[in-house]
């Protein structure tokens, strides 16, 4: 993945206990995400198992600078949407 690539991602929080970044959102009933960090003590997914599917029954969100301080990964290199 360039940094270019990575850019285009839109980060995400799911269910409020995995940071990633959707892939696609083409598909009517799921849709891809990298895992970039989880929680996994409150059920989050682990990035060393590669993608997780994202239903429509998961909560997801723009993630924020917060996140990845909470997450501990570093912002660089991904843009964040706008929250205004």
């Amino acid at each position: 993945m360039t940094h270019k690539d990575a850019t285009e991602h839109l980060v995400v929080v799911i269910n409020e206990n995995t940071l990633g970044y959707m892939t696609n959102r083409t598909r009517d009933w799921f849709s891809t995400a990298g895992v970039l960090a989880g929680n996994i003590f409150k059920g989050g997914a682990d990035w060393k198992n590669g993608p997780i599917s994202v239903l429509p029954t998961d909560q997801v969100r723009p993630a924020t600078l917060k996140d990845f301080e909470a997450f501990r990964v570093s912002p660089r290199g991904y843009r964040l949407q706008s929250t205004a």
